[in-house]
């Protein structure tokens, strides 16, 4: 459905008020002052801040569905797939958590008022879900997969619910559905050993540009703006695998930035402009490598997460790296720093 440009205006001003400040801060007098617009006119389009928050979460789904589209959901069975599904929808939802945290408080206030979106975002999630599920030629769903979905559905809301009140992470809700696909699937006395587990995209934080998210293959990426928070409060979220600056960083840049811990999230810093010896050094001192210079490309930075999301080592993604920078520039220079102690060849951010 095509959304006029004053609902645009309206959902894209409460996405950044959630986005800032979560449920509390999504006031509807402060969505129609950011957005520039009448009061009345948000209470004619929207009933209260859970249906406006409904109406938010609606229109992401036309970039779920966008993602899905350039990057199907892949797997050798029909239940890796529809686990995969469900991580690919939790990583959508989760790596905004203050707008997702606000966003399932509205779905599970129980509103009467609301019940016509639920209803819409169930049947687009179950759409989605069965498209995933089946992995070829549509065709109707079976009665057995038109009760299994809409169980790992309500399955899914309950496993984010927990994750909203922090009682679980984002790798627990994803297991929770697959535990129950892999129980509606085999039963529990047919439980296999052995169950391939989906991989999850490789996700890339791009800082100095400003475009919209994209998904190429096994890539996420993300833009954030220059203007927007700096290196090191970046290197503190947990849901990305690598940054990548556009142009040269100094000191003041890495202030905040939390110190390596092993959990390897994220591991990698790619800088496309220079960096000083010495601040590299301390950069390692927060991640597994710092891979600058100038000369990198678009080709050889792409070569690189391609490898990585494939589960190739970061020496191998490297190797792959230098390797298509040379076909393009020669002589061009990257510089590689590695945190003392790290082995390359057994890293890998898959």
């Amino acid at each position: 459905m095509k959304t006029d440009e004053r609902t645009r205006r309206i959902l894209d001003a409460a996405v950044t008020l959630a986005e800032a400040g979560g449920f509390a801060a999504v006031r509807l007098r402060d969505v129609a002052q950011t957005s520039g617009v009448a009061l009345g006119t948000v209470y004619k389009r929207f009933k209260s801040k859970e249906d406006l928050l409904m109406g938010v979460l609606s229109h992401e789904l036309h970039d779920l569905r966008t993602q899905l589209a350039d990057s199907p959901v892949c797997g050798p069975t029909p239940l890796v797939r529809v686990t995969g599904f469900f991580a690919f929808l939790t990583d959508f939802l989760c790596r905004r958590p203050n707008l997702a945290r606000a966003v399932v408080r509205s779905a599970a206030s129980g509103e009467k008022a609301l019940s016509e979106r639920l209803a819409s975002f169930n049947a687009a999630l179950f759409s989605l879900s069965f498209s995933a599920l089946q992995g070829g030629p549509g065709r109707a769903p079976s009665p057995g997969e038109a009760l299994m979905l809409p169980a790992l559905i309500q399955v899914w809301f309950s496993a984010l619910c927990g994750w909203a009140g922090n009682v679980s992470d984002g790798a627990q809700v994803v297991e929770q559905v697959a535990a129950a696909a892999r129980l509606m699937t085999y039963g529990v006395d047919r439980m296999p050993a052995n169950i391939v587990e989906p991989r999850a995209p490789l996700r890339v934080l791009v800082l100095g540009a400003s475009r919209a998210s994209l998904t190429r293959g096994e890539v996420v990426v993300e833009f954030v703006q220059a203007a927007g928070p700096g290196v090191g409060a970046l290197l503190t979220r947990p849901d990305v695998d690598a940054l990548h600056v556009e142009g040269a960083i100094d000191e003041a840049a890495i202030a905040g930035a939390p110190a390596w811990t092993g959990s390897g999230r994220p591991r990698l810093v790619v800088i496309t402009g220079s960096i000083d010896a010495a601040l590299a050094q301390r950069l390692v001192a927060h991640v597994d490598v710092v891979l600058a210079g100038p000369g990198l490309s678009a080709s050889a930075t792409a070569a690189l997460y391609l490898a990585l999301a494939v589960g190739r080592s970061l020496q191998d993604a490297h190797d792959e790296a230098r390797e298509a920078l040379a076909a393009l520039a020669g002589d061009a220079q990257i510089e590689l720093t590695t945190r003392p102690g790290a082995d390359l060849r057994a890293l890998s951010l898959r």
